[in-house]
């Protein structure tokens, strides 16, 4: 009888890991503009989805348009900007960024935020070279920031992009390393 409850409980207790991993193992997929953007954050933890209204932005006298995704948890959450920097007006041209782009983005992100203890490094993501950062905000949460060029080339030590995404993470660091690990950002055609 002792052996059969025992059995009963295990078969319970890995049908409900099974569950958390399944329900874990699902990946977001939104539509933002003209791009899809897909990732994993491979998590127990509770967690919504929202997409912002597309932002235009006039710089340099070019016109940008940024897409916003937010994923919100308990006390935790992650913002992906995608920033289109072609639009439709301008066709398939071009921009030409500094080298240190990526790194310059997210170092300014943290230094804004008054983080401490700021440590950025180069990281592949995407499929791509991009700088991912971490900093410890005044609250003594720690937060990290990522930026990398999902279209960018490099062409005779020129960098050359047309969309920029750029996240931000409260999440823990697993979480936040799943999402790095799996973010794919895609023009739709």
């Amino acid at each position: 009888m002792i052996a059969s409850r025992s059995a009963a409980v295990l078969l319970i207790l890995l049908s409900a890991v099974t569950l958390l991993q399944d329900a874990s193992s699902e990946p977001v997929v939104r539509e933002l503009g003209p791009f899809r953007v897909s990732f994993d954050l491979n998590t127990s933890i509770p967690y919504t989805v929202v997409v912002d209204e597309p932002v235009r932005s006039l710089v340099k006298g070019r016109s940008y348009i940024t897409y916003g995704l937010g994923v919100r948890g308990q006390d935790c959450s992650i913002w992906i900007f995608v920033t289109d920097y072609i639009g439709m007006e301008y066709g398939k041209k071009l921009v030409e960024v500094p080298l240190d782009n990526d790194w310059k983005l997210v170092n300014d992100f943290l230094t804004e935020q008054g983080c401490s203890r700021i440590n950025i490094t180069e990281t592949l993501i995407d499929g791509t070279v991009g700088a991912l950062g971490g900093g410890v905000l005044p609250s003594g949460k720690i937060i990290f920031c990522a930026s990398y060029a999902p279209e960018g080339v490099f062409v005779q030590g020129r960098h050359l992009v047309t969309t920029n995404c750029k996240l931000f993470s409260t999440f823990p660091a697993d979480e936040t390393v799943s999402l790095l690990e799996s973010i794919h950002v895609e023009r739709r055609l």
